[in-house]
């Protein structure tokens, strides 16, 4: 499996990346401790008065986070920025083995970023419609969820749709890979290509970026349970169920901080391997695009914003060549 998943190389590409790394870790250790004291805080509040009232804030806080806190995390330019600038770099050290002499990852990812996409607000709305294009094709064209490596015609038959739509996030990585590895000048028009050739490969990535879901939350599952020997060792400190409760929470907190700090880079890197491995030889068919097209709104948006992107840059450089075409005209009358 390691071979088929290239783990190995992936694991190589990541810590090549330590610097931007720990960048990443700092901030979504930062999530996690915010999450972490918040448990504490409700733990000790439930101690003073009543599990009732534990249970109520604890489902009010969950809600909350779910409903609003997921959603800014989907749509922050910052986090967005930094896990592009992530992605560039791994683009880089995929294609190139190494990256710059001499460089700081952070300032060159940062300046990566802005070189291709200009703007932030460019970065997202490209994101964006990648991620929601994805998620219709796989419903509506792919049958993502027959790929997905769990038995099939059993009680789990219900499981393989959501589990295809949490690998989107890594295709969606593999995608914009792509956009940084194709020195194409219109963002828009990379994106869109990437998108055609990633149904040109349909179920194999799918199938790839589903196992390494699974993956994902079973590394969640193992460090949650290592760490709770040493929960459970603090929990006879406090003669309370909430803070009980409150210090199991933490384990799981902390399991997901592991798989968002370094099994989700490790998983994009891979997925990043095998997407552009497979792209190499390939070329996006006119065929699937006019499939994409009909089947869904957000690729006709983005084929319109690539469309629209291409002919500003040939106003802005006819604009640039129009002094230098005037010149030689009147050089040519005199």
């Amino acid at each position: 499996m390691d071979s088929d998943l290239r783990l190995d190389r992936a694991v190589e590409i990541v810590f090549k990346t330590t610097p931007y790394l720990l960048l990443r870790a700092a901030m979504y250790g930062c999530v996690c401790a915010g999450i972490a004291f918040l448990l504490a805080l409700l733990g000790c509040i439930g101690s003073f008065f009543g599990f009732a009232v534990f249970w109520v804030l604890l489902l009010l806080t969950i809600v909350s986070g779910v409903v609003f806190g997921s959603r800014a995390m989907r749509r922050s330019r910052f986090l967005r920025s930094v896990h592009a600038g992530h992605v560039a770099l791994m683009t880089e050290l995929a294609l190139k083995g190494r990256l710059p002499e001499g460089i700081v990852q952070a300032d060159w990812a940062r300046q990566r970023v802005e070189k291709r996409f200009k703007k932030t607000s460019v970065l997202c709305s490209i994101g964006g419609h990648v991620d929601r294009i994805h998620r219709t094709i796989n419903h509506k064209l792919l049958d993502a969820g027959a790929a997905v490596p769990i038995p099939s015609g059993g009680a789990w038959d219900w499981a393989a749709e959501p589990i295809a739509n949490l690998a989107v996030g890594y295709v969606d990585d593999a995608v914009l890979a792509y956009t940084f590895a194709h020195k194409h000048d219109n963002p828009f028009e990379a994106a869109k290509n990437g998108v055609v050739l990633y149904c040109q490969q349909r179920r194999s990535l799918v199938n790839h970026a589903a196992r390494l879901t699974l993956l994902g939350y079973a590394s969640v599952g193992i460090v949650a349970m290592l760490l709770m020997l040493p929960a459970g060792i603090l929990s006879f400190m406090f003669d309370s169920p909430e803070m009980h409760i409150a210090l199991f929470g933490t384990a799981i907190v902390l399991g997901l901080a592991q798989k968002w700090i370094l099994f989700d880079s490790v998983a994009t890197a891979s997925t990043i391997l095998v997407f552009l491995k497979e792209s190499e030889s390939m070329e996006p068919s006119t065929e699937w695009e006019a499939r994409i097209d009909d089947a869904s709104d957000e690729f006709r948006q983005l084929r319109k914003r690539a469309e629209k992107y291409a002919k500003k840059a040939q106003q802005r450089h006819e604009a640039v060549n129009l002094p230098e075409a005037n010149d030689k005209a009147q050089w040519i009358e005199e």
